[in-house]
């Protein structure tokens, strides 16, 4: 199993498209008696599983952040007693993961914003109790 940066975004895999490290993968039969998960590496072999009991499986994939998927993530499959093969899911780098600054973080610009408009906010909302308090007439009986 590989997941591959689709850099074309045909949903095939050319010998020119790497595997993407950190994607989650989940093999579980479906009677849920068989469960395994692993995470892909930058290496170029291929992610394993080995001593598969025979039956009807389900292969999951969840591409690490900044990448969106290119192919389906879910993969029906029947294993069979000493079968092997190669199910291959593809992503690429998404356009706001590919324009950020090298140093820059997703959200970064947002947690900011949010810090900055709380602040506004309190201090309006102490504007107006402060005027409330002070600014109204006193009443007079009669």
């Amino acid at each position: 199993m590989a997941v591959f940066n689709d850099v074309n975004g045909d949903a095939t895999r050319q010998d020119t498209e790497a595997i993407i490290p950190d994607a989650a993968v989940s093999l579980t039969d479906r009677l849920g008696a068989t469960s395994k998960t692993a995470t892909t590496t930058a290496s170029t072999d291929p992610l394993c599983f080995q001593n598969i009991p025979e039956g009807e499986y389900n292969l999951s994939v969840a591409v690490p952040q900044g990448y969106n998927p290119t192919t389906v993530m879910n993969y029906a499959l029947t294993v069979k007693a000493g079968d092997t093969g190669l199910v291959d899911f593809g992503a690429q780098v998404s356009v706001q993961a590919a324009t950020l600054a090298p140093t820059q973080e997703v959200g970064g610009q947002s947690s900011l914003l949010g810090l900055v408009g709380g602040l506004l906010l309190l201090a309006g909302i102490g504007m107006g109790v402060y005027l409330f308090l002070h600014m109204r007439k006193p009443v007079t009986p009669g």
